[in-house]
């Protein structure tokens, strides 16, 4: 009887090799170069975000170099950003707008896309995963496809589209951009509600509830956890999006294109901390709503059991 415990227990421990061993430490290595690589880069971009502009082009290694600066013009780099005012021509009247006038628009984006993306493609994934329909395949080679198909290769139809309907440059046109309701989400939303079990609509059906009111009561609260990771996510991905205001958003930019266009601004001027400390303020928002949210992003999903 002792003898077979004692082989219970050795079998338990999971002996690894040599070559085991030196892999994990080369991974570890590896993993650890390249993660102070990116804390450096933000480092750097944050101390010389303070810098002058004379000191910087002279030296830019010798990051704790303030020289020329003093507690009254530390953050100047920082008011050169937030006064900083981008001016276009829209038939023939002068538009112009300001850092805050971007933060304003990348928040309406935000809150545009979050919508969207908690809207349809929960829906979606619901009906694919639960409901058995003749175009249910249809759908799912769609939301695949629509994976496969690279950006700019619905580009020029997607704007010859918005243009047609005179919806380029509204927001309107980027709900409408928003409202497919396929892509990853999809997926995601129908493989956990797949993981759920059909239990709780039988008993939801059975205390005379109706499809809707199963889904935003019974089935839609389970999928929280999924829905606020991917609403993160979306968040930090229409935060940093640069592509979508640059294109379909010609005369409302946002941080991301204001960011550029305070890199060429400085390039004139030979000013590079004043995009650094551009660049900080746009990435320590994003940073912040990470930190805040880590856990739940990084948690592990779980769905919940039927209770007998």
């Amino acid at each position: 009887m002792a003898d077979t415990v004692y082989q219970k227990k050795c079998n338990k421990i999971k002996i690894r090799r040599p070559s085991d061993v030196a892999f994990q430490v080369v991974l570890l290595v590896l993993m650890a170069i390249f993660s102070f690589s990116f804390i450096f880069m933000f480092i750097w971009m944050l101390l010389s975000s303070f810098r002058t502009s004379a000191s910087f082009n002279e030296s830019p290694i010798r990051i704790f170099d303030f020289s020329g600066q003093s507690a009254a013009t530390l953050f100047d780099n920082y008011k050169a950003a937030f006064s900083f005012v981008w001016t276009t021509m829209k038939d023939r009247k002068l538009i112009s707008v300001n850092l805050l006038g971007m933060f304003k628009n990348s928040m309406v984006l935000v809150v545009l896309n979050l919508f969207m993306g908690i809207l349809f493609p929960p829906l979606v994934g619901y009906v694919v995963a639960k409901f058995d329909f003749k175009l249910k395949k249809v759908i799912n080679f769609a939301v695949v496809m629509t994976m496969c198909i690279p950006t700019v290769g619905s580009l020029v139809p997607t704007v010859k589209l918005l243009n047609t309907l005179a919806l380029r440059d509204t927001w309107l046109g980027i709900i409408l951009l928003g409202s497919g309701g396929l892509g990853m989400g999809v997926l995601l939303y129908g493989g956990y509600f797949s993981a759920i079990p059909s239990d709780y609509i039988e008993s939801a059906t059975l205390d005379g509830a109706n499809n809707l009111q199963i889904y935003l009561k019974v089935m839609l609260p389970q999928a929280l956890p999924l829905l606020i990771s991917l609403g993160i996510m979306s968040f930090i991905g229409s935060w940093n999006d640069y592509t979508t205001p640059f294109i379909y958003l010609r005369y409302n930019p946002t941080v991301a294109t204001g960011v550029e266009y305070i890199s060429a601004r400085s390039q004139i001027d030979l000013n590079p901390p004043m995009l650094f400390s551009a660049l900080f303020i746009m990435s320590a928002f994003t940073l912040i709503i990470y930190a805040c949210f880590s856990k739940v992003i990084m948690s592990s999903m779980s769905v919940g059991g039927v209770k007998g």
